[in-house]
């Protein structure tokens, strides 16, 4: 063999190792992509999914953009993204007197919580207690949260702290009614006073709470209201419990061997969301993102409103 074949040779077993690196790198890389696209997704991220898919990236849908951001869920990254925008263009005028109070409050929850500061305005809007109080309960709640998500009003946070207190009724419970206990209404207060267990009065107010809570749960696991067992009230239940630090596993709250998430579960349908009512067979948005709402507060280690 002359030393012109012997170099020819060379080269052609040169070139080929070169190709079958070449060609293993490329295997490994694609087989390593395949594999992350084909991950499946958890319950809780085909859940996100729903949400995600049935949601327009607009302002009026801040639980979801709270949700997204404190879940951390790689579907709502674009989305998040997009409602930013549509908050910054739709923030109500504080001096449109036929706004809701619970709009202004429900704007700084999320703006707090996208790390977007909201405007002075805003929260002298909230800060005249008379005003809130008339509006009722609810927005007294809502005001208390977003003093909380705002930081630095702890004057403001004491007075609504007062008022909500002195609405607590007999049965333990919390209500639009003054006269009826409602476990939504219940639920919502309870989410609102956690950050604040530190004070005897209000630890006194949220076990007598706690306790109404579970003489309200139906002997099957179930909360309901208006005198309908349904999933919302079941999220609202699940999402005030976790946030004063009361276990799933906590006896009082577990009826015919079923923790409060076995029985959210059931309304679990096969497109990942959830029903409002077991006897119906389709999801239901709302429903479902309320759902979600109490899953993600259970896997984060801070306030989901805050």
């Amino acid at each position: 063999m002359n030393n012109m074949q012997k170099k020819t040779k060379l080269l052609i077993s040169v070139t080929a190792a070169v190709v079958l690196i070449a060609a293993g790198l490329l295997l490994f890389f694609f087989k390593g992509k395949t594999t992350q696209k084909e991950k499946p997704l958890t319950p809780i991220e085909i859940t996100a999914q729903y949400v995600v898919d049935n949601a327009p990236a607009e302002f009026g849908l801040e639980w979801v953009a709270v949700t997204m951001k404190k879940g951390g869920y790689a579907c709502g990254k674009e989305w998040l993204e997009k409602y930013k925008t549509s908050l910054e263009n739709n923030i109500p005028s504080t001096d449109d007197e036929h706004t809701q109070f619970t709009t202004y409050e429900r704007c700084i929850i999320t703006l707090c919580v996208l790390d977007m500061n909201p405007s002075d305005n805003l929260m002298e809007k909230i800060s005249d207690t008379g005003l809130v109080t008339e509006r009722g309960l609810n927005s007294v709640i809502y005001a208390l949260l977003a003093l909380d998500a705002a930081k630095g009003y702890e004057k403001l946070i004491d007075d609504y702290i007062g008022i909500i207190l002195s609405r607590q009724q007999e049965s333990g419970g919390f209500g639009l009614n003054p006269n009826f206990s409602d476990v939504d209404i219940t639920a919502m207060t309870l989410q609102a006073l956690a950050p604040h267990m530190d004070r005897d009065d209000v630890k006194a107010a949220v076990d007598k709470a706690v306790t109404y809570l579970s003489e309200a749960q139906r002997d099957n696991g179930e909360f309901a209201t208006m005198g309908q067992p349904n999933s919302q009230s079941l999220s609202q239940v699940i999402l005030a419990l976790d946030a004063v630090g009361v276990p799933m596993d906590d006896e009082r709250f577990i009826k015919e061997g079923k923790t409060l998430l076995d029985i959210v579960e059931m309304y679990r349908r096969d497109d990942g969301g959830y029903a409002r009512l077991l006897s119906e067979e389709k999801s239901m948005f709302s429903a479902t993102l309320q759902v979600l709402e109490a899953l993600t507060a259970l896997n984060v280690d801070e306030p989901l409103f805050g």
